[in-house]
C-alpha cells in the first residue's frame, strides 16, 4: 500500500520537457470574459503548466483574444474547432490534448486568484490518497461582483470508497467542476457524458479512485449570469442539447436520459478498482439512492436537498472582490 504522505509516484516518472499541469479552458462564444479568465491564469504563482484553449466554434471575438494570448506567452496552446460540437465534446478534446501530470478545466467566465494552481498541486504533491483537489466556491454575477460562496457539505475524505461514492450520490453544494486532478486517473475512467449532471456521475467514478481535497480561501470564483451555456437548468432537453447538439428526438427523453445516468453510475461501480465487499456496499448505495425518490422514502440528509449559500462580508469580501477586480477592474461602477 502507497504512503498516503508520500509525493505522487507521477513526479518521478514525468518528462521533464512536459508541463507539470495542463489547465483546459473551454469556451464557445466567450468573448466578454475570456480575456479576464486567461489573464487570471497566466498570473498564476505556480508556472509549470501549459493554457490548452480549447474553442467550439465560436463565432464572436473570441478566436482573437485566444490567439492573442497564445502569440504574448508560450504556455498558450489555441485549439479550435470550425463547429460546436458541444460542451461534452469541449470538454473532452480538452483533456485529450493534455500533456501534464495534472489536469484542471476552466471556464472561459471564471476567475482563479494567483495562488490556485500552486494550492493544489502542493495539495496532491504531498498527499498520493488524493485523486481531486478543488477550491471553495465563491460566487460572482456578470459584473464581477461577489455575492456568495456555497457551503461545502461534501465529507469526501474518507478512506471508504463506498461512503465517498454516497456522498456524491446525496450531496448538492460545495463541490465545484473546476478543482485539479490526477491526469493518469481522469484517463482510465469513463469520459464527460452529453447528459445533464453528467459530471456527478464523473466525480462520482472519480471518488472510487481515491479521496479529495479543499483547498480554502478566496481562490475559485465561479461566475453565474444568464448568457452562460448552462444556464438552460430547468430543462432537461435544452441541457442535453448543450452538451451534445446532435443528442435529438427520443435520446432526449427523461427515460433515456435518466436511464444513461443511472447506467453510469452502475458502469463506474463495474469498473471500479474496488474489492467485491466494497463493489457490494456501491451497488447497495445506488439500491437506496433510487428509493429515495420513491414518495415517503426520501433519503434523510438535509445536505440531499439544497445548496446552501453563505454570505461573504468585511473583511473576507474585501479579499475576495480584490482578487476579481485584479483582472477585470473595469467591472465596478
Amino acid at each position: 500500500m502507497p504512503n498516503p504522505k508520500q509525493a505522487a509516484p507521477e513526479a518521478a516518472l514525468r518528462d521533464p520537457a512536459t508541463p507539470r499541469v495542463s489547465v483546459g479552458l473551454i469556451v464557445y462564444n466567450g468573448e466578454r470574459y475570456v480575456e479576464s479568465s486567461i489573464a487570471s491564469l497566466l498570473d498564476q504563482t505556480f508556472s509549470d503548466f501549459e493554457l490548452i484553449i480549447s474553442d467550439n466554434g465560436s463565432t464572436d471575438g473570441t478566436e482573437r483574444i485566444a490567439r492573442a494570448a497564445a502569440e504574448r506567452d508560450s504556455r498558450v496552446r489555441y485549439a479550435r474547432s470550425e463547429e460546436n460540437h458541444g460542451l461534452a465534446w469541449n470538454l473532452n478534446n480538452a483533456l485529450a490534448l493534455a500533456r501534464g501530470t495534472y489536469f484542471m478545466w476552466a471556464g472561459h467566465d471564471d476567475i482563479h486568484g494567483p495562488e490556485f494552481v500552486a494550492r493544489c498541486v502542493a495539495a496532491l504533491d504531498g498527499d498520493a490518497g488524493l485523486v481531486y483537489v478543488y477550491g471553495t466556491t465563491y460566487m460572482i454575477d456578470g459584473d464581477g461582483r461577489v455575492f456568495a460562496k456555497e457551503a461545502n457539505q461534501f465529507t469526501l475524505g474518507s478512506r471508504s470508497a463506498d461512503r465517498r461514492f454516497w456522498e456524491e450520490l446525496i450531496v448538492r453544494g460545495g463541490q465545484n467542476f473546476y478543482g485539479m486532478m490526477r491526469r493518469s486517473v481522469l484517463q482510465t475512467i469513463a469520459p464527460h457524458g452529453s447528459i445533464p449532471w453528467a459530471e456527478r456521475v464523473l466525480f462520482a467514478e472519480l471518488s472510487l479512485h481515491g479521496r479529495f481535497g479543499v483547498v480554502e480561501g478566496p481562490l475559485f470564483f465561479w461566475r453565474r449570469h444568464p448568457d452562460q451555456a448552462t444556464a438552460v437548468w430547468d430543462s432537461q432537453r435544452a441541457f442535453a442539447h448543450v452538451l451534445d447538439p446532435n443528442r435529438r428526438g427520443w435520446r432526449t427523453s427523461r427515460a433515456a436520459l435518466a436511464g444513461e445516468y443511472v447506467g453510469g453510475y452502475l458502469t463506474a461501480i463495474r469498473h471500479a478498482p474496488i474489492g467485491a465487499g466494497e463493489r457490494l456496499r456501491c451497488y447497495a448505495r445506488i439500491g437506496r439512492w433510487v428509493l429515495g425518490h420513491v414518495p415517503g422514502l426520501a433519503v434523510r440528509d438535509a445536505r440531499a436537498r439544497d445548496v446552501e449559500l453563505l454570505p461573504v462580508e468585511g473583511a473576507e469580501l474585501a479579499a475576495a472582490q480584490a482578487v476579481v477586480d485584479r483582472y477585470e477592474p473595469s467591472a465596478r461602477s
